[in-house]
């Protein structure tokens, strides 16, 4: 049978879809390594620009599904050390203290699940304090787990931007994406959002990435898994990068 626009041969102009010769399609770590993980499943998302379907069935014992809490996560442990930069002095952060930082954090998140009650109403009142509890004890691990490894080390970057429309820094101002090079003489532009960024001294600094789905499995003979664990490397460079623009550091 003779391959044609119905059954898999799409006729695509490379300039549009290539991000190596279109300078103007920027690309994430999570499409880059959709690329390894399956290329067919990256043709039918980037190419043919076919989404699944969502489904739209309540479940009368859920109220946040992941994503939603993911972006919970993420807005609280910003605006906490956020609260813990505004308290400490030039040159001196205050420890993240489980004793001491308890009930800003604390405060923090029921701030944060009050909001999004009055956006997103829970199925009842009982799953509201369930998954608030869950919400509550996982905001106290963390903290638990930052203080055990905190060294002294600044936050110095929360949720740094680059490439995307919310890519201004106060610091840094806006980031745009950055350009990495290939093999070859050709390049793609690299977008993101660092979680994270601590200064670990003058030239050093370390990028946190929080996870709350499922965990990457790093192994010392597989830091990249053939392709499809590439962010932590991709992040490295590009916080080089923006560093070394800003006059900041060339060797973070």
């Amino acid at each position: 049978e003779e391959l044609n626009r119905f059954n898999g041969k799409v006729k695509v102009d490379p300039e549009q879809v290539d991000p190596r010769l279109n300078r103007g399609l920027m690309v994430s770590s999570s499409r880059l390594e959709l690329i390894a993980f399956c290329p067919y499943l990256y043709f039918l998302k980037y190419i043919l620009k076919i989404k699944s379907p969502k489904e739209m069935i309540e479940d009368p014992v859920v109220w946040l599904d992941p994503s939603e809490k993911g972006i919970i996560f993420h807005q609280i442990f910003e605006e906490f050390y956020k609260k813990l930069k505004e308290i400490s002095q030039a040159g001196f952060f205050v420890s993240p203290s489980y004793k001491s930082r308890w009930n800003i954090l604390e405060d923090i998140v029921i701030s944060h699940l009050l909001q999004k009650r009055k956006k997103l109403a829970p199925p009842n009142n009982l799953v509201y304090k369930h998954e608030s509890k869950e919400i509550l004890d996982s905001c106290r691990f963390f903290l638990h787990c930052e203080e055990e490894k905190y060294k002294g080390e600044i936050p110095t970057y929360l949720e740094l931007a680059f490439g995307t429309r919310d890519n201004r820094n106060e610091e840094l101002g806006k980031i745009k994406a950055i350009k990495l090079s290939l093999p070859g003489g050709k390049s793609i532009s690299f977008q993101g959002k660092i979680d994270r960024i601590d200064k670990l001294d003058e030239d050093t600094y370390r990028i946190i990435d929080y996870k709350t789905g499922t965990p990457y499995g790093f192994s010392r003979s597989k830091y990249f898994q053939n392709g499809k664990q590439i962010q932590h490397a991709l992040y490295a460079l590009s916080l080089k990068k923006i560093l070394a623009k800003a006059g900041i550091s060339a060797f973070p």
